[in-house]
């Protein structure tokens, strides 16, 4: 069974809220990814920066305006073994378009930062069961979000419902390169159209609740228990 999510966290959330993670006057959008970034998912991450690189080749007019937050990615006490990402991102020439926090994020810190993303980058590894605790989370803001996850992944049932979703799939990390064309494209599509802005909870969340979640769970155990 998937984490659900808390509603009113984001209540809370909403009350304490802050401004933008990209605190630079001139940035009119920002792509937001919250959590760690770790090595099965490495190959994966590499990929988006490139295709960060090559959407920003591509429309030059963004260079200023667009900016890329991973928030919360540090895995290691050891500083030195974290910074993959943001050490990536300067050896493509990205420094000033990337920024990475690797400090772990307090979880209303992290839900506020979802909250005052444009869009949200939820990222899968190819490990054929993963389910992100992120997904239900990402889906309650009602953001845009770009999804690259395997094709195999449970995520994919759950974001094939949702509205304004992106969803890049693949199906082995060796040819993950050949997916960048369509992530220039989703990010395209979710930072240079018009109605970006547009938000709303995807209604699939009603189902996975913190509530709802230990209700099925209730159900399951009481299943078990009139068995024996």
């Amino acid at each position: 069974m998937p984490i659900g999510v808390e509603p009113s966290d984001f209540m809370l959330a909403r009350q304490k809220a802050g401004n933008k993670s990209s605190d630079k006057e001139n940035i009119t959008r920002n792509v937001v990814y919250t959590g760690a970034v770790w090595y099965g998912a490495w190959p994966v991450f590499r990929t988006f920066i490139d295709s960060a690189r090559e959407f920003l080749e591509k429309y030059p007019e963004c260079k200023e305006k667009v900016h890329f937050d991973f928030i919360g990615t540090g895995l290691h006490k050891d500083k030195r073994k974290n910074n993959w990402l943001g050490q990536y991102a300067r050896s493509r020439g990205l420094e000033k378009s990337v920024t990475e926090t690797c400090k772990s994020q307090l979880y209303l810190d992290a839900i506020n930062c979802m909250l005052q993303a444009d869009v949200l980058l939820l990222v899968g590894p190819p490990e054929r069961y993963y389910m992100a605790s992120k997904l239900f989370p990402y889906l309650q803001t009602g953001k845009p979000i770009i999804a690259i996850i395997h094709q195999s992944s449970p995520m994919l049932d759950i974001l094939d419902t949702c509205d304004n979703v992106r969803i890049i799939t693949y199906n082995d990390t060796e040819k993950l390169p050949e997916t960048r064309g369509k992530i220039v494209k989703a990010l395209s599509g979710c930072l240079l159209n018009a109605g970006t802005g547009k938000t709303g909870k995807h209604q699939i969340v009603d189902a996975y609740t913190a509530e709802a979640v230990t209700s099925r769970f209730a159900s399951i155990l009481d299943d078990i228990i009139s068995e024996n």
